[in-house]
């Protein structure tokens, strides 16, 4: 064989190698169901920090219903997959809230009879009727975090704007200067809604001189962040390498857990919250072990070992009065009436082109 023909070949075999791994990676599940029939088994696809290995366990015990969880990076792997696939081999999922209508919108997504959740008329009220699911049809609210700022109190004594985060606060900036760094989250969205709220009050219908303004914030604020992330903190507050971070309250659970030297505050002018929420695609099969399923994860059992183990605040309001006080009485962990109606759900708007064209422009500058 000569060399053509010899590289030609390997290049067709290389090529079949990656064609077959990622059909079994999207197609796993159709096939597993399809060899392994088990009627007293319900397949999973969620974050690997929102729901606890536990509550699927102790499911287990209290029905004889095996529980096998797959886990997903990110929403947007979630929304590929479900595309090619349409989520077949799947019983239960747990999008974010943005993700919810655009796996709907998709007919991607069944309905779910909320009569048969026991638990249904115990979620928090202000978890229901958002636009990407106003009437709940298709999902049910598992958990949720407002995000905020989170803070060294022997540094910053208080925190009550996002200009902090922003070093819009000209004392803050005069007495720390080079020195005052933070960590803000990696993410074009989260970013660009924290900013719209200090800026704007809101986060939909941004126009193009509002999204410019947005640029310009993130951009001035770029020479002060030591890391977009919102991952380890913990490294970073405990080691004073930053005496603030942007971030959402289950990560600060986590850090205030093991030191008193720590607070969390949703700034004055409102900010972000996300909503996790449970789902059955539409091709699933076994939507009766899914509904009960759905129904024990929104127990006041299981969401307080969510909240435990992951810090996401529970769906069922009966769970918050069982919480630690540390937490319970934190107005920013658990936001008053007032305070959560100026928290923003992250919109599928603006497009994302222009989020990626802004972000772009933020880490190149």
């Amino acid at each position: 064989m000569n060399k053509f023909l010899y590289r030609s070949a390997s290049k067709l075999i290389i090529g079949l190698f990656f064609v077959v791994v990622i059909s079994l990676c999207l197609y796993a599940p159709r096939a597993y169901n399809y060899f392994y029939k088990n009627e007293k088994e319900i397949s999973v696809y969620t974050f690997m920090d929102v729901i606890s290995p536990q509550v699927f366990r102790e499911f287990e015990k209290e029905t004889g219903i095996k529980v096998r969880v797959s886990y997903m990076e990110n929403n947007e792997e979630l929304l590929a997959k479900f595309k090619i696939s349409r989520g077949e081999g799947y019983d239960l999922i747990t999008p974010s809230d943005f993700m919810v209508e655009l796996l709907r919108k998709q007919n991607l997504l069944q309905k779910i009879n909320t009569e048969k959740l026991s638990n249904f008329g115990n979620i928090d009220k202000r978890l229901l009727g958002h636009y990407f699911d106003s009437q709940n049809e298709y999902s049910v609210p598992s958990a949720w975090a407002p995000y905020g700022i989170g803070f060294n109190k022997k540094v910053i004594p208080s925190v009550v704007s996002w200009k902090n985060a922003f070093f819009q606060d000209s004392e803050i900036v005069e007495k720390w200067g080079s020195n005052y760094k933070i960590c803000m989250p990696d993410d074009v969205g989260e970013a660009t809604i924290i900013a719209a709220s200090y800026l704007f009050g809101k986060v939909k219908d941004l126009t193009k001189e509002q999204l410019k303004e947005i640029e310009h914030l993130l951009i001035q604020q770029k020479k002060h962040v030591e890391r977009y992330t919102i991952s380890s903190l913990k490294y970073f507050l405990y080691s004073d390498i930053v005496p603030l971070v942007v971030t959402f309250s289950p990560a600060m659970k986590m850090v205030m857990e093991q030191s008193d030297e720590f607070d969390f505050v949703i700034p004055k002018e409102g900010s972000l919250v996300t909503i996790e929420n449970l789902v059955i695609p539409a091709d699933s099969k076994k939507t009766d072990l899914a509904h009960k399923l759905i129904d024990f994860i929104l127990s006041k059992k299981a969401q307080l070992i969510n909240f435990d183990d992951y810090g996401y605040n529970p769906s069922n309001k009966k769970v918050y009065g069982k919480i630690d006080k540390k937490f319970r009485n934190n107005k920013s962990f658990f936001p008053s009436d007032k305070m959560f109606k100026k928290l923003h759900v992250i919109p599928n708007e603006p497009l994302p082109e222009k989020l990626e064209k802004l972000w772009l422009a933020v880490k190149s500058s």
